[in-house]
């Protein structure tokens, strides 16, 4: 007699509130959409920026990093 088997199946897809990514999952998903779009130094900007959010004074200062000219480049 066969014994059952146990499936481990997700309802609620990575990401999702029930399912949250760690850190270091959206920092991974991050870079990889940044890749080819952004420089590395600027991903890294982007992502200090991210992670001290609560102490910044102005959402604007994450922001400022995420913008590009008008000549495609990223602003200082």
């Amino acid at each position: 007699m066969r014994k059952p088997c146990l499936v481990n199946k997700r309802i609620f897809p990575k990401g999702h509130p029930n399912n949250p990514m760690s850190p270091a999952e959206v920092e991974a998903k991050f870079r990889a959409c940044a890749r080819g779009r952004m420089p590395s130094a600027r991903q890294d900007k982007v992502i200090g920026k991210a992670r001290e959010l609560e102490k910044l004074a102005s959402v604007a200062e994450l922001m400022d990093q995420l913008v590009e000219d008008e000549n495609g480049l990223n602003r200082p």
